[in-house]
């Protein structure tokens, strides 16, 4: 008994505790916070780590003040009578335990449905003098326009050992720009930055308005030395410059981001620590291309970028250009490339030649040995009349898990391609962890595979499950499926997208789906034969 005592005397082990039995045993925690003294404190600590709107707090206030009420949507709190300071004694023994502090509705949670009335907060403000509710947060994400708008109260709620946060402007104001101000100048420690609004807030805005946000939020990012990600719409050129000398800065995200026209900076070191970028809702991928020239062989792992607009082959070619000459070639592991997003949902789509994006752009991400995830959509149409480049890639890429090259042509036309079903060998015999492939492929004369291809290890040892074709042109539905049961014998579901659902390629690629199961159970019962007369032939 003294042994589990002296144990149970460790902080850090009670803490483990509570922790557990916050994820799966809410209840019990808070029963043990009130009836075991020696694990009171770290069960409230963890009960309050986490607190989801101000609504249980503010019950935390004594009761004759305060009146719970309920209407259309949902319970809420209002005050009844004139706050003092001490009535806020309770109030204040909790908050100081909240390290993350969760502030109006947020698109991926379900809807609070939990209020507190202004005139809480109001009351509050005038009794605490302008003090923090807050002292040891860390961490808020604030949603403005909400039901009840609390934006007004926000600094009520910052404290001082903030370094996260996630502020959503919406509708954009005044108060919210004063909300960046002040971040600015009080809070230099902040480590993880975001800041957003919403696409009709951003339409709604005027260009002056854009580029008053834009100076407000590129000025405050001076102040972040310790910056570790970021997330906001748009930054001037110098702002961009000037976070492209932090040490920490491993996540970089910009939605809407227009840089235009800029004279490229010759710098060394720039972007030394950054792992992770997001563009998107982007005009053109020349927008892109001035950070890419900050770098200096930066270690990012994964880049995502969204272009509105359809881009010409020759801009593909220099931003993959571009990525190979500024990010480390060990490092990247990711890469997710669209354009068109705007522009797919158009019912006819005009490509010309030089919106036909070539093979040969992805010549510059050859040199990319560890890409394990590559999906990349071209909207204005895929030309692999080179089959070369499929077998370049295969023999590249050898760690790909996920590899997608496709366009968003619906029209009944195809992205003409050279690449057939033979050229799909080398992903078998190269990429031994490829789950799913999508290519233009042309399928419109199957060829047979040899018999000694058909009982190779290689072949044998591929995961592939998934194979995406498009609107690929086949013919003998039959035949392909012999080939790719032999090819990748784990096969299992093939995505077919034509001009309907019911066309003539989308109808022969299901009915190679529905052959598969039976072809690949053919062709394992052929190697298990093999293997079973290998000693008889010794």
């Amino acid at each position: 008994m003294s042994s589990t005592l002296t144990v149970l005397q460790i902080p850090e082990i009670l803490r483990q505790i509570c922790e557990c039995l916050m994820y799966f045993e809410k209840p019990t925690l808070a029963s043990l916070a009130r009836t075991c003294r020696m694990l009171e404190e770290p069960a409230l600590d963890v009960l309050w780590h986490s607190l989801n709107g101000f609504y249980p707090l503010a019950k935390c206030l004594p009761s004759n003040v305060w009146d719970e009420k309920e209407d259309g949507s949902g319970k809420y709190v209002e005050l009844t009578q004139p706050l003092n300071p001490i009535d806020c004694s309770r109030l204040l023994h909790h908050a100081r335990r909240v390290r993350c502090f969760v502030a109006g509705r947020w698109f991926h949670g379900p809807r609070n449905k939990q209020r507190v009335d202004v005139s809480i907060y109001q009351a509050l403000q005038v009794v605490m003098h302008n003090t923090t509710l807050l002292p040891n947060v860390q961490e808020i994400m604030w949603k403005c326009g909400t039901d009840l708008d609390i934006s007004p109260f926000i600094q009520m709620f910052l404290g001082p050992n903030l370094t996260e946060i996630d502020f959503s402007f919406s509708p954009l104001s005044s108060v919210e720009l004063t909300v960046v101000l002040v971040l600015r100048e009080h809070y230099p420690l902040l480590e993880n930055v975001t800041f957003s609004y919403s696409v009709q807030d951003a339409s709604n805005l005027s260009i002056d308005s854009q580029r008053q946000v834009t100076k407000l939020i590129s000025s405050s990012v001076y102040r972040w030395k310790n910056l570790k990600s970021l997330f906001v719409p748009n930054l001037t050129y110098p702002a961009l410059v000037e976070i492209s000398r932090l040490p920490h800065l491993c996540g970089l995200t910009f939605d809407r981001q227009r840089l235009g026209d800029v004279k490229p900076d010759i710098m060394e070191g720039g972007f030394p620590a950054l792992t992770y970028i997001e563009m998107d809702g982007y005009d053109s991928i020349m927008d892109f291309i001035p950070l890419l020239n900050l770098m200096d062989r930066s270690p990012v792992r994964s880049i995502l970028v969204n272009i509105d607009k359809i881009e010409t082959s020759s801009s593909w070619e220099k931003v993959f250009f571009a990525i190979n000459q500024h990010c480390c070639h060990d490092t990247l592991s990711s890469l997710y490339y669209r354009d068109g997003c705007e522009d797919h949902g158009r019912d006819f789509i005009t490509r010309t030649g030089d919106e036909m994006v070539k093979s040969k752009v992805f010549k510059p991400l050859l040199d990319f040995p560890n890409l394990s995830q590559i999906t990349i959509t071209a909207t204005g149409g895929l030309d692999f009349a080179d089959p070369i480049m499929a077998k370049e890639m295969a023999g590249s890429w050898k760690k790909a898990e996920y590899l997608e090259l496709q366009t968003l042509l619906f029209n009944g036309t195809n992205s003409p391609s050279k690449i057939t079903l033979l050229d799909l060998i080398p992903f078998a015999e190269n990429c031994p962890k490829l789950a799913r492939l999508g290519l233009p492929l042309d399928a419109s004369d199957p060829p047979q595979l040899d018999e000694e291809y058909l009982h190779c290890r290689e072949a044998q040892e591929s995961e592939l499950s998934q194979l995406l074709v498009g609107n690929s042109p086949i013919k003998n539905p039959t035949l392909v499926a012999a080939t790719l049961s032999g090819i990748f014998p784990a096969l299992k579901h093939i995505g077919a997208i034509g001009e309907h659902a019911d066309g003539t390629n989308h109808k022969a690629w299901k009915q190679v789906e529905e052959l598969m199961e039976v072809f690949c159970a053919v062709r394992k019962q052929e190697r298990s034969w093999k293997v079973k007369c290998q000693p008889d032939a010794a």
